[in-house]
């Protein structure tokens, strides 16, 4: 178990259940009175053609090189959950996608590049 003080962390069993949505609301009201970095963790699992995204071909699974790859969010325009993330004043966004027998090594090492606390 990897113990992170101060981190809150959002999870469901499906798509479209109101993660990303709940999530900027937490950070419009946390943002105000200190720093916010956002993490969204795509979880790729092997030997499977669904998308834990929701479909096929949209590359996100199949562009990954290596065990994981974790991207900071630069852009204000868009629908993408980091950019929205953004947008609701997080400081910081980071995208990990880790192929899920690689999970604990991913955020292992994004846990050594975000801010202290």
């Amino acid at each position: 178990m990897i113990n992170v003080p101060n981190m809150l962390m959002v999870g469901a069993a499906s798509r479209n259940a109101g993660k990303t949505e709940f999530v900027c609301n937490l950070i419009q009201q946390y943002c105000k009175n200190i720093p916010v970095t956002a993490i969204k963790v795509t979880t790729i699992r092997e030997g499977t053609d669904t998308c834990p995204r929701g479909g096929k071909g949209c590359g996100v699974c199949a562009s990954l090189r290596g065990d994981y790859c974790i991207n900071e969010e630069k852009l204000l325009v868009g629908n993408k959950d980091t950019i929205r993330m953004k947008n609701a004043g997080a400081s910081k966004v980071f995208w990990l996608r880790v192929r899920r027998k690689s999970l604990k090594e991913g955020i292992v090492s994004l846990l050594d590049i975000i801010p202290p606390c």
